[in-house]
């Protein structure tokens, strides 16, 4: 506005344009977070069958607790990362986790490396993933944002670092903006006020 007021309209061209490529690079890494989170979400299972006193029951998974001992079997959503007590012919799709576009054979025997990779952690079955095959028993280690696909759903929200373009845009328009408004201030005149001159012929004092 101010490099239209004082007539720079080349200058307030370039201005709107930083300021139209901010707002769309924003909106678009806005949108991919957003619906990132939503297809989270919906691999979240919503129940599961826990012993409460030696007996299943169905529970929405928000009331799960770590210790709680889960009923696992074929087409069961997970709802927790859970250490698996007992596994018969178990196998998980983990895509949403790993990218392994294979069911993997899960195990209930502990594992030599404790720090191993998620997707060779065998005796564990996690939030979000699908049980394919057979059935077996776990208890619940992590549940909501402690899970690995809370931890997954915690960096995307965290705000993302400013990409090399966004940084040139941003350092750009503020040194646009700065001589724009050094500009705005400097005064504007058309040069030295013209002396008066002596007339000639004018009688001496």
């Amino acid at each position: 506005m101010v490099s239209g007021v004082v007539g720079d309209l080349k200058d307030a061209l370039v201005i709107l344009i930083i300021v139209l490529l901010n707002a769309v690079v924003g909106f678009v890494q806005e949108y991919r977070a957003e619906k990132a989170l939503q297809a989270l979400k919906r691999l979240a299972a919503h129940t599961a069958t826990v012993l409460r006193d030696g007996k299943p029951m169905q529970l929405p998974a928000a009331m799960l607790v770590p210790g709680d001992v889960v009923l696992l079997e074929a087409g069961n959503m997970i709802t927790a990362d859970m250490r698996l007590m007992e596994a018969h012919a178990l196998r998980v799709e983990e895509a949403s986790l790993t990218g392994e576009s294979l069911g993997v054979q899960k195990k209930a025997k502990a594992l030599a490396d404790s720090r191993a990779p998620l997707g060779d952690r065998l005796n564990m079955v996690f939030k979000g993933t699908l049980i394919s095959h057979g059935r077996g028993t776990a208890v619940v280690v992590a549940t909501g944002e402690e899970t690995e696909l809370g931890r997954i759903a915690r960096l995307i929200q965290q705000d993302e670092p400013a990409t090399p373009l966004q940084q040139r845009l941003a350092q750009f328009g503020k040194r646009i903006s700065y001589i724009v408004l050094l500009v705005a201030v400097m005064p504007f005149h058309d040069g030295p006020a013209a002396r008066p001159t002596a007339h000639s012929g004018a009688p001496a004092g």
